[in-house]
């Protein structure tokens, strides 16, 4: 099931600290949030991306 995941949600699930994974985000190196209100301050994370992308990263970290 997918869930939808928080700012502190997703910090927690990745590992990185907050400052970090500003960095990714800045860099467009993570996936974007959805928007789920106009003022843009409400967004969330599907579970699924976040675990691609978690995926992702593990495989690149083993062929490096």
């Amino acid at each position: 099931d997918v869930q939808l995941l928080s700012a502190a949600d997703v910090v927690r699930g990745i590992g990185l600290p907050r400052s970090s994974w500003y960095g990714l985000r800045d860099r467009r190196e993570f996936p974007e949030p959805l928007r789920l209100s106009s003022n843009r301050r409400f967004v969330v994370w599907p579970s699924d991306q976040i675990d691609a992308w978690l995926r992702e990263r593990r495989r690149e970290g083993a062929t490096a």
